[in-house]
């Protein structure tokens, strides 16, 4: 960013100085004719123009340049025909190189037209606001500025197709565009006046008594215009912060409703293959029962006869449960000895000896003596005890597997870069790219969310976006995630056309208002005072015949029956 700063300020400087460098050559060679002088100015503008199209600053992808500064410097300080010639020099040759050479194509209508009419502009406000005079920085600051938001305002409309695409230029281009390109004229308004010496008057305050009219009325109408301009601008912008923040809310709804109701379904077709596995396992501990009971019981099978059958069943382990609630043989050694009430996950089978129930099946969870392995357990009553069979994780998976019916429900995208996220009771991310991930590490995200659904922005994955998490049964959630900038970018693209549409329209009306008092009122005023200046001077036969409108017939009939009267007395 700095060194875009900097170099755009060596550009702008190049161009104040070449306009300098132009008057002190102008006023050293007075004896060239005008049409001369105009045509050579016009060339080296137009050529400056060539440069600043060839050599701007790349950003963002983007070139940079101060090239509407060549035609405008040209027609509002020096012959409007010269500005008029360095804006069609400079445009058409925008045109040409980005139409047949590829230079900056994406914009080559906005900034060749742009251009050309800088030169127009230039020459009209040199004639009809400036009257061939020198603008003031601040003038000539506003036309530079008020130009180039133009020249954005034309990328807008003239790609209607693309409109991402020329929101995309716009963001990247108009502040320093517009702000260079007024810097641009105020300081080489501000370079002329200093080498004329008058550099105080363009600068400082006039005496009330100085100040003409006209300049007073160019202020307040400029200040009326600036305060209706920011006004206009605010509540639209309000407006549209708010649609923007609705659209968003509604979109996410309308996605998250549809991943709960797929979610809803996988979950219900896995919890459906889960209660089918459940089932067969309990058929096989039933069996082993049995096998239990036809060898006498818990303590009369063999140990050798226990292993085989775990190996015929793929039973991951098999262990048979006294009365008391002790393993007094299993397939894995080490369960032996073990006191399933000493654990909440084993306790749960106390039931079966009770007489409560006849058989349960658990589901998969961490075993009560090792912490370190899931499984999940299923258990059947025998004639002097308890059969328990296990299965792990990898055999559930040969029948069920939870991350597939994760990958099942995809990578669920909203907009262009939004996702959609499920996360599980354990608060882990169970899809998108983030899948196993703690939900508690993921952002800047409220730990307890107040309501079932709310609405926040956070920092996700490095980019600051606008959120909406809901909670949902079992205690799952969906975290439904929308970059910021594609929230706002309707809202964006809305403020830059509709502000660059404001200060064109007040900027029209701003010059059609100062041209109407200009020739309603000012020149009235100076017809009449003309005619007094006649009359102090001693010419009582000049009459004053003003009368485009009441209030100036009856001024102008007043002062001739004075002067009448006067010449009476005398």
């Amino acid at each position: 960013m700095l060194f875009m700063a900097a170099k755009m300020s060596l550009l702008t400087l190049l161009y104040i100085a070449l306009t300098a460098g132009l008057k002190l050559w102008e006023n050293k060679n007075k004896k060239i004719s005008a049409a001369k002088k105009r045509i050579l100015i016009g060339t080296v503008y137009g050529f400056a123009a060539i440069l600043s199209t060839h050599f701007g600053l790349q950003f963002d992808k983007m070139a940079l340049n101060v090239r509407d500064i060549a035609p405008l410097a040209a027609g509002i300080f020096f012959d409007p025909v010269a500005g008029i010639i360095a804006g069609l020099i400079g445009g058409i040759e925008r045109y040409i190189a980005g139409t047949y050479f590829s230079v900056g194509s994406y914009t080559t209508i906005a900034c060749s037209v742009s251009t050309c009419l800088a030169g127009f502009v230039a020459a009209i406000f040199s004639l009809k606001i400036f009257h061939r005079k020198k603008a003031t920085p601040f003038y000539a600051f506003s036309l530079g500025a008020v130009t180039e938001v133009f020249h954005m305002y034309a990328v807008l409309i003239t790609h209607r197709n693309d409109i991402e695409g020329a929101f995309y230029v716009v963001d990247t281009c108009a502040l320093p565009m517009i702000i260079f390109t007024g810097l641009g004229m105020f300081f080489s308004s501000a370079a002329l006046y200093a080498l004329s010496g008058q550099i105080k008057n363009a600068l400082c305050r006039p005496k009330k008594e100085e100040v003409t009219i006209t300049n007073r009325f160019q202020m307040r109408l400029f200040i009326c215009t600036l305060v209706m301009l920011i006004i206009t601008f605010t509540f639209s912008y309000s407006v549209q912060t708010r649609t923007a923040i609705q659209n968003a809310q509604k979109t996410m709804t309308i996605n998250t409703e549809d991943a709960k109701t797929t979610y809803a379904y996988l979950k219900a077709d896995y919890e459906s293959v889960m209660e089918f596995l459940k089932e067969q396992t309990t058929i096989m501990a039933r069996s082993v029962a049995r096998t239990v009971d036809n060898f006498g019981g818990v303590m009369e099978i063999p140990t050798e006869r226990l292993e085989n059958i775990q190996k015929n069943y793929s039973f991951y382990e098999i262990n048979l449960i006294d009365k008391n609630g002790v393993t007094v043989k299993s397939s894995n050694s080490l369960n032996v000895g073990y006191d399933i009430k000493s654990s909440e996950q084993s306790n749960v089978f106390m039931d079966i000896l009770s007489g409560k129930e006849d058989e349960f099946a658990q589901d998969i969870m961490p075993s009560g003596r090792d912490g370190g392995i899931s499984l999940m357990y299923t258990g059947v009553k025998c004639s002097d005890g308890l059969v328990q069979v296990g299965i792990d994780e990898k055999t559930i998976k040969e029948y069920v597997n939870a991350d597939e019916y994760a990958n099942l429900f995809g990578d669920r995208h909203i907009g262009e870069n939004g996702m959609i996220y499920i996360i599980n009771s354990d608060n882990i991310i169970m899809t998108g790219k983030c899948k196993g991930e703690s939900f508690t590490d993921f952002g800047n995200i409220p730990s307890e969310p107040k309501e079932d659904v709310s609405y926040f922005t956070a920092n996700i994955l490095g980019t600051e976006s606008y959120c909406r998490l809901e909670i949902v049964k079992d205690g799952f959630k969906i975290l439904t995630v929308l970059p910021l900038e594609e929230v706002y970018i309707s809202r964006d693209l809305a403020a830059y056309e509709t502000g660059f549409a404001d200060i064109l329209l007040f900027a029209l009306i701003f010059i059609v208002i100062y041209i109407l008092v200009q020739k309603i009122i000012v020149n009235n005023l100076h017809r009449i005072n003309k005619s007094l200046t006649k009359i102090t001077n001693g010419d009582l036969d000049e009459s004053v015949n003003v009368r485009e409108t009441v209030e100036f017939a009856m001024l102008s009939d007043d002062i001739n029956l004075t002067v009448d009267a006067l010449k009476g007395y005398i």
